[in-house]
C-alpha cells in the first residue's frame, strides 16, 4: 500500500516538474497565439463614395450566384472637392461565362477593345479609372491561421 502510494506521488512529482515553465516561456507562447490587429497605412484619399445603383447592380447579381463566382469591375468617377473620391460608374468587362470561378478577365482583341472603348467613353463625361472591385466565394471557413500568419 505505500508503494502505490510513492508511485503515485512520484508520477505527480513528475508532472509538476514536466509542467514548470518559466514566466517568459508562458508569456512567449501567450504571444505567440495573440492576433495583433494593425491599422492600414495612411489611406491614400480621405473617402470612397459610391454611386448606390452601380454598386447595388454589382453586388445583386453575386448575391444571385450566392457569390459562387468570382466578378471583377472597374471603378470610374472623380476627385470630389474635399479630397475624396466619387465613383459615378462600375463596369463589369466581359468574363468567362460558364466558370463559376475565375480569376482572370478575358483577354481576347474582343474584350481589349470593349474596355478601350470603355474608357474612351469614360474620358468624355470627365471621369477616370479610380479604382477595382471584385467579389470571390466564400473562403474555407475550416481554415486555421497562426497568429504570425494574420500578422502577414
Amino acid at each position: 500500500s505505500s508503494g502505490g502510494s510513492s508511485r503515485r506521488r512520484g508520477r505527480s512529482a513528475s508532472a509538476r516538474v514536466a509542467r514548470r515553465r518559466t514566466w517568459q516561456q508562458i508569456e512567449d507562447e501567450r504571444q505567440a497565439r495573440e492576433v495583433k490587429l494593425l491599422g492600414v497605412a495612411k489611406p491614400r484619399v480621405p473617402f470612397v463614395a459610391l454611386d448606390l445603383a452601380a454598386a447595388r447592380s454589382f453586388s445583386d447579381f453575386a448575391l444571385e450566384c450566392e457569390f459562387e463566382v468570382v466578378r471583377h469591375a472597374l471603378l470610374y468617377g472623380r476627385d470630389a472637392p474635399n479630397g475624396g473620391v466619387l465613383v459615378d460608374v462600375i463596369w463589369e468587362p466581359k468574363q468567362r461565362d460558364g466558370e463559376l470561378v475565375s480569376s482572370k478577365p478575358l483577354q481576347t482583341a474582343e474584350a481589349k477593345e470593349e474596355a478601350e472603348l470603355a474608357a474612351s467613353l469614360a474620358r468624355k463625361l470627365g471621369l477616370q479609372r479610380v479604382g477595382w472591385a471584385f467579389c470571390h466565394p466564400p473562403r474555407d471557413l475550416a481554415a486555421v491561421f497562426t497568429a504570425a500568419e494574420l500578422v502577414r
